[in-house]
């Protein structure tokens, strides 16, 4: 693949998203019910601390320069954790507005980690944030 100018990825690495962010998260999962059928029909990914901290404060360590390497590494985190829970139902999963520079490039992980877990990609509803996505959370 050969990436855009634009694009952060060189040598099969995206330098933009692929290392780590400096502080541990987890997810929760909010089961998004179909009231008719009574069932859950898909579970929504939400960034929280381990420790069960609120999205606010994870959300407030993110900078400029973190933003989509932690967009990325929430939807890594979100479909390693829906696999390992066992989930059968579709996963939402939130990406900021232009972290899809180079879809080639900037979608890899998280497909290849779909492919990694079996996760089936069919099951994954991407939701794009607001603009203002990380700063109306409420704490």
């Amino acid at each position: 693949m050969t990436a855009q100018p634009h694009c952060a990825w060189a040598d099969d690495v995206c330098n933009r998203c692929d290392t780590p962010v400096p502080f541990s998260f987890t997810m929760a999962f909010q089961p998004i019910v179909d009231v008719t059928q009574r069932q859950v029909v898909y579970y929504k990914a939400l960034v929280r601390g381990i420790n069960g901290e609120s999205a606010f404060s994870i959300l407030s360590q993110v900078t400029d320069e973190l933003m989509y390497r932690f967009d990325q590494a929430c939807r890594v985190k979100a479909i390693e954790l829906a696999s390992e829970l066992g989930m059968t139902e579709r996963l939402s999963i939130n990406f900021l507005p232009n972290a899809v520079y180079e879809p080639e490039a900037c979608i890899q992980s998280t497909l290849e980690t779909s492919r990694r877990v079996g996760w089936p990609t069919e099951r994954l509803n991407y939701r794009q944030l607001s603009p203002y996505g990380l700063y109306y959370v409420a704490g």
